[in-house]
Parts: C-alpha cells; sequence; structure tokens
C-alpha cells in the first residue's frame, strides 16, 4: 500500500453485509430487540442497529473527509473522529453522519463525478 502524507490509511470489513444487517422495524421505526441504533440523529433508511456491547465495534463509518487545521474544531464538535495526516492536514470520520455506510474508497486527483471512472492509473 502506499504511503499517504506520511501515513497508511487502512480498513478493516466487519459488521454484517448491507442485505443482512439489522434496520428499524418498519411497524415500529424502532431497532429490532436486543439492538440499537448506531446513531440517533440518521434518518430512518440510513440507520443501522446492532446489539449495544458491539455498536463501537461494528457500526460503519459513513462520512469521510480531508480537512485542514481551521476545520477540526467544527468536525470535533459534530462527533468526527480527527486524525492528523501531514502538517495542516487531517482526516475527520463519523459513524453518525446521516448517510449509508462507505463501502468503497479511493483518493482521486480530481471530483468523483463518475464513480466507476478512475482520472488517473499511479
Amino acid at each position: 500500500m502506499t504511503r499517504f502524507f506520511g501515513k497508511h490509511i487502512c480498513g478493516v470489513r466487519g459488521g454484517d453485509s448491507f442485505a443482512k444487517v439489522a434496520r428499524p422495524l418498519i411497524t415500529t421505526n424502532q431497532c429490532p430487540e436486543g439492538t440499537v441504533p448506531c446513531s440517533k440523529i440518521t434518518s430512518l433508511e440510513n440507520t443501522l442497529c446492532y446489539p449495544e456491547k458491539d455498536r463501537e465495534a461494528l457500526c460503519p463509518i459513513t462520512d469521510i473527509v480531508f480537512v485542514d487545521k481551521k476545520e477540526t474544531e467544527n468536525f470535533a464538535k459534530a462527533s468526527y473522529e480527527i486524525q492528523k495526516l501531514y502538517g495542516d492536514s487531517y482526516l475527520a470520520y463519523s459513524r453518525i453522519a446521516d448517510s449509508l455506510p462507505i463501502t468503497t474508497t479511493r483518493v482521486e486527483a480530481k471530483p468523483c463525478v463518475m464513480p466507476n471512472e478512475v482520472s488517473f492509473n499511479g
């Protein structure tokens, strides 16, 4: 793996597959018995449920953002985890942002307008 800002960015697949993960029940809008939501602020369609003892380990990351030092305070207030990369560059990530789990990532030279296209190989 290539180093990025002098660091390795690693991920581990975990939790249940999206097709099998527990979701809030349509009839009650609540997580099934024995489970809790990963986040209390996500919309119903973006809420995943896990047993409370497994929540921290299995709830997926739902947002990743590269920020500079002056932006870290705002992201920290929004309950993002902050990791220093290099100089004034930081990585902020969240398990409670209101979106579906991130399943694929890559670093691009240009914005990812077409998700299946890569701006360069290298």
